[in-house]
Parts: structure tokens; C-alpha cells; sequence
């Protein structure tokens, strides 16, 4: 499995919760004054999005079916699965 594309935004709101210890983000990493990784913007993260989706991209992860829907992006169900589906292929030795 590879990872194709990994983006963190800059947010000009405040987040309430990172979620640190399922996502790695720490206070500061999305604020463009503070933070030392590399942000992009909403709509550059998008326009890649868009892309890959129009190249037919399988996308693997948690949770992308309700951030597809929060961007307004339409992903067809066989371009999107559940990173929870390769673990147990991973554990039972099954194919995902």
C-alpha cells in the first residue's frame, strides 16, 4: 500500500480537538505562522482531489466517506475503502 498524497491545511478557525492520538497533529501544525511542516490551502487540496478523483484514484482511509461529503466531492464506492478492510486483510492473511 502507498501512500499517494498527505496534506495538512492551514485553518483560519480554531480547531477545538486534534484528535492527536489517531491523527499526529499537534497544536501549531496548522497555523501557518507557527507551524514547521508544509501547508497547503483548501482550495489547493481540493483541486488535487478533484484530480485524482477524475483519474480514478482508489482512495484508503478512515473517514474519508464524511470528508468527501463535508468538500462536496463525489467518490464512486469502488474508489473508496476503509483502511479497516486491509488491517483484517493484513491479520487473517485474507485479500481486502
Amino acid at each position: 500500500m502507498h501512500r499517494l498524497i498527505s496534506c495538512l491545511m492551514s485553518m483560519p478557525a480554531q480547531v477545538v480537538d486534534y484528535l492527536t492520538q489517531f491523527s499526529g497533529i499537534q497544536p501549531g501544525d496548522l497555523d501557518a505562522s507557527l507551524s514547521l511542516k508544509h501547508l497547503t490551502t483548501l482550495k489547493s487540496t481540493y483541486l488535487k482531489l478533484r484530480y485524482l478523483i477524475s483519474c480514478k484514484v482508489v482512495f484508503v482511509s478512515h473517514g474519508l466517506k464524511k470528508d468527501f461529503h463535508v468538500l462536496n466531492l463525489i467518490v464512486s464506492a469502488e474508489n473508496l475503502h476503509h483502511s479497516e478492510l486491509f488491517v483484517k486483510a493484513l491479520t487473517t492473511g485474507l485479500k481486502p
